[in-house]
């Protein structure tokens, strides 16, 4: 499926940390639902820990099921849609490579997995200026730890994003402009962020995102 810019600009719902067992919250969906309707995004990029390890112990069945009913209301609208993995999907007893499987099956999913390079579903995605790319959307695998749960992107990966920046502008002759998609926040972010006590008033503990990214059509050089 191309991705083309529409009226000079590209929208991008991201939708992070739905954080689902085997029962999908009704909440969840109507969310999900709202926000689609309201801002009509040209993808859908669920961004990490779709799911966490309450109760699924591995049945590829249950996961399958969860999987589809997360994203349905995308297939619904016929919207293309892609994935990161997070700290907590492969807490569900099956392996990010095989829920990359299932991620496969559903009707508009347009993620890919680049060879040779730690992680799962790290691809680069063209959104379409006339017949060359605008824009660039990379999707690149955080990782976790069992021990832990979090990880870190690794070297490799980093080589890969810089090789095909690269080659981009080799070919095109300038650098395409590009936004990253990652679940763990590069180390920056955290520099942003005040440390407070759990009791204090409006602490944010944990929650679901939904955030836009709305890119405008780019002006050739």
């Amino acid at each position: 499926m191309k991705l083309t810019f529409k009226n000079d600009t590209f929208k991008i719902l991201q939708i992070a940390d739905t954080q689902e067992g085997r029962k999908v919250s009704p909440d969840t969906l109507a969310l999900i639902n709202a926000a689609l309707d309201r801002e009509e995004p040209d993808l859908v990029v669920y961004s990490g820990d779709q799911i966490w390890g309450r109760g699924f112990h591995g049945d590829v069945n249950q996961v399958r099921r969860v999987l589809k009913e997360l994203t349905a209301p995308v297939v619904e609208r016929h919207l293309p849609f892609a994935i990161c993995f997070g700290n907590h999907d492969r807490q569900v007893g099956l392996d990010n490579r095989a829920q990359f499987e299932i991620y496969k099956e559903i009707p508009g999913f347009i993620g890919e997995d680049t060879p040779g390079v730690d992680g799962v579903g790290n691809c680069v995605l063209e959104i379409a200026d006339g017949d060359r790319p605008g824009y660039l959307l990379y999707l690149i695998d955080s990782h976790s730890s069992l021990k832990v749960g979090y990880d870190h992107v690794h070297q490799n990966q980093i080589d890969w994003y810089r090789g095909v920046r690269d080659s981009y502008e080799k070919q095109y002759g300038h650098t395409i402009p590009s936004v990253v998609i990652q679940h763990i926040p590069v180390c920056e972010v955290f520099d942003l962020l005040t440390q407070v006590k759990k009791s204090t008033k409006g602490a944010v503990q944990g929650f679901r995102t939904l955030s836009l990214i709305h890119i405008s059509e780019p002006t050739r050089p």
